[in-house]
């Protein structure tokens, strides 16, 4: 949830504090403004994974070395069982994970150019990303369920990632007490920002 708040600092904050209108003086339209904006915080957020991602493979190589007996059975698609490598199917995670944040980069840029509201962009854009993992925890075996837009929303499982119990993103929330702390969470570090 940092990169969405970054993206909505960017667009918002610009709204609220008024040097939108310096920007927009400039000999830019409004599309080229808000996709360079979009475009930065993707690539700042790009450039920050990979960084965590080569750390991971630095420290997962020094605590279990570098041998090749670390594979993985992983189910692509519901249609073909294969074994492969550790390191391969993080690569994979890793490029499911990154569509994931660009869609709520995307959503809170929306949210943004919407209500120009900081807080409230922020605030629904973790609303959308609380709901998806509450519904996925309580209804990833309803029958309806695949009719709505978040059953899609984990892309990961699509490549033999996903568990039974809903899964969705990096956490594996399968009660609500874990949605609403988080919540709880998100809502006091705004209030604290706001104060701030």
């Amino acid at each position: 949830m940092g990169t969405p708040n970054f993206a909505v600092t960017i667009l918002a904050g610009d709204f609220q504090n008024g040097s939108m209108k310096m920007i927009a003086s400039r000999p830019l339209t409004r599309t080229q403004i808000v996709g360079g904006k979009t475009l930065a915080t993707i690539n700042f957020t790009l450039i920050f994974a990979v960084f965590c991602l080569i750390a991971s493979f630095v420290v997962g190589i020094a605590m279990f070395g570098l041998g090749s007996g670390y594979s993985v059975i992983t189910v692509f698609n519901a249609t073909s069982v294969m074994v492969m490598p550790a390191w391969a199917m993080l690569l994979i995670y890793f490029a499911s994970l990154m569509l994931n944040i660009i869609f709520y980069i995307v959503l809170a840029n929306l949210f943004s150019v919407i209500f120009r509201s900081s807080i409230l962009s922020m605030f629904l854009t973790f609303v959308v990303f609380a709901g998806g993992l509450l519904l996925n925890a309580l209804f990833v075996n309803a029958t309806w369920f695949v009719f709505t837009p978040y059953a899609y929303l984990d892309l990961f499982r699509f490549f033999g990632g996903a568990s039974a119990t809903g899964a969705f993103l990096t956490f594996g929330v399968t009660s609500t007490q874990n949605v609403w702390g988080v919540f709880a969470v998100f809502l006091g570090l705004v209030v604290l920002l706001d104060i701030v």
